[in-house]
């Protein structure tokens, strides 16, 4: 018997056409030692929004600009994320991660319809 996957921290939540800007410029640039070494600090630790344990969220037609970290981290186990229509410009790490998912619960995170302009 396969155990159910727990509950999770937020579900049914939607984020419409907020703007994310001009916000920690700590790690501007490079994702310092991501995956590099066994020494490294690990994976990027900032962004806008983070998802942990999260179910059935969207985050439509928003913008992530002049970012020190990343837009949206998904991670945690989280499933049913959707992120569309939305805008990455001027981020010191990624737009969109997806790390640490519990494939043997059914993820489902689907991107689409992004525009991505520079990354610096």
């Amino acid at each position: 018997m396969i155990n159910p996957p727990p509950p999770p921290f937020v579900s049914n939540i939607a984020f419409r056409g907020l703007n994310f800007a001009d916000a920690d410029f700590d790690y501007y640039g490079y994702q310092e030692g991501f995956s590099v070494s066994a020494t490294s600090p690990g994976m990027p630790r900032d962004a806008a929004i983070v998802l942990s344990r999260a179910s059935q969220v969207e985050l439509s037609n928003c913008s992530f600009a002049q970012l020190g970290g990343g837009g949206v981290h998904v991670t945690n186990g989280s499933t049913d994320v959707l992120v569309t229509a939305s805008q990455f410009a001027h981020l010191g790490q990624s737009g969109v991660m997806v790390l640490r998912i519990e494939r043997k619960y059914g993820v489902r995170v689907v991107v689409y319809l992004l525009h991505i302009l520079q990354f610096v």
